[in-house]
């Protein structure tokens, strides 16, 4: 017999895992001053690895580390070492619930100088929920959770400059057996995405000098909609980052400065016509809309009229653009010292946060802590932590094609010129 319990406790669940303090106020898109972007699957957006996370989540165009499957794939081809693995753990939302956990294993290795290629695991832990049914009797309990596994291809296309692209399958089990009181039982969700992503720096990395720039840019998450079985499919994350980076050098010390932009490729909540709080429908059940456009469309004109559907036209597109800046201090490749700021407007979320971290390298292994400090008090957020341990597995990996191309170039000082083969007997008269 399939057990009935209350669809309202998990969807709040739900919703507290978006991390957006204002956004169980939005009923519709009916609150002007909040509306916010609500998606499926948001463990997705949450960052991952501990190094990011200290500098405001920045990671379009950081240097290359074995985490930048999540933040741009195409900086793999430029990591340090030809092989690397590394693992994070978050505790999610410890003011609100326990047990909750964010876990991140990405690996990585480099075919040649041009390619690498890179497998990730992202799993949310949520924690286990006690059920109840229709009578407020126990039904036992359940474990919600989701993971994404993704597999990436990066490529050199110059020396300063590489594309990637990556593969992802998401599996979201969020409701368990539940069924509704009309009689419908969910579903887990599934659903495969991919990211898209393009890498830019002034010089090479083996390269040292003074100053050194970089720009990136990733379109992540792209990919079909996601269903739970009550009748409705949900957008995935998809979102746009750019993002910029200036590294200075100077001797044993380095600084690296960062900032990115990040905008959601999802339609925005229009306004709908309501009368007495009840939104108004058309014949065929369709709610009128009376500012923006109908969220239910085509996938290409859901990411491309991502641009300019919010209902308060450019000013509101605007405030849907997050802005994250961070600062990297490290000295002589064993200590880093980070600190990051991230902010999301008021009126899409409301996420503003201070971000502290640190790091050691010792030889091969590395070590990464973050702490994020939120600005309003008693914002869920607040006291989250994340760890981050990581391997460089082999020597630094030296170009060979570029050794080969100097060898062949280069000629012996030793080796004696060789006359043509028509003066080398000397019986033969010269023409």
């Amino acid at each position: 017999m399939k057990q009935r319990y209350s669809k309202v406790i998990i969807s709040i669940f739900c919703l507290i895992v978006n991390s957006s303090a204002y956004a169980q106020l939005v009923l519709n898109g009916q609150d002007t001053s909040y509306r916010v972007i609500t998606t499926a699957v948001p463990f997705l957006t949450i960052a991952p690895d501990a190094r990011a996370a200290g500098m405001g989540d920045v990671g379009a165009a950081t240097n290359a580390d074995v985490n930048a499957t999540y933040w741009n794939p195409a900086k793999l081809v430029y990591t340090k070492t030809d092989k690397g693995i590394s693992l994070s753990y978050t505790p999610w939302l410890r003011r609100i619930l326990s047990g909750m956990s964010v876990s991140y294993l990405s690996a990585y290795t480099k075919l040649d100088d041009k390619q690498a290629i890179a497998v990730a695991l992202n799993y949310f832990n949520l924690g286990n929920l006690s059920l109840k049914d229709n009578s407020g009797q126990g039904a036992g309990e359940f474990r919600p959770r989701e993971f994404a596994i993704a597999t990436t291809y990066s490529r050199k296309l110059s020396e300063v400059l590489s594309m990637a692209a990556t593969l992802r399958y998401i599996y979201s089990d969020i409701y368990g057996n539940l069924t509704t009181g009309n009689g419908v039982s969910s579903q887990a969700g599934n659903a495969v995405a991919g990211d898209l992503g393009m890498y830019f720096r002034t010089s090479p990395p083996e390269v040292s000098t003074p100053v050194q720039f970089a720009f990136g840019a990733v379109v992540s998450n792209m990919g079909t909609q996601i269903s739970y079985g009550f009748g409705q499919k949900n957008y995935l994350p998809a979102n746009l980052r750019i993002g910029t980076q200036v590294g200075f050098t100077l001797g044993f010390n380095q600084i690296n400065l960062a900032v990115d932009l990040n905008k959601w490729l999802v339609p925005t909540p229009p306004v709908y016509k309501t009368r007495n709080g009840v939104v108004e429908r058309t014949a065929d059940g369709r709610p009128i809309i009376l500012h923006g456009k109908d969220p239910n469309r085509s996938y290409l004109s859901s990411v491309f009229g991502s641009f300019t559907d919010a209902p308060g036209g450019i000013s509101e597109e605007i405030h849907e653009i997050m802005f994250s800046v961070g600062g990297e201090y490290i000295f002589n490749d064993m200590f880093m010292f980070r600190m990051g700021y991230f902010y999301e407007s008021p009126s899409k979320g409301g996420r503003e946060y201070l971000s502290l971290g640190a790091g050691a390298q010792l030889k091969s292994i590395g070590l990464d802590l973050a702490y994020l400090v939120p600005f309003q008090q008693n914002n869920p957020l607040g006291e989250t932590i994340r760890f981050s341990l990581h391997l460089d597995i082999g020597d630094e990996f030296k170009p060979t094609e570029d050794k080969t191309r100097t060898n062949k170039n280069k000629r012996n000082p030793n080796t004696k010129k060789q006359r043509p083969p028509q003066y080398k007997n000397k019986h033969i008269k010269r023409r």
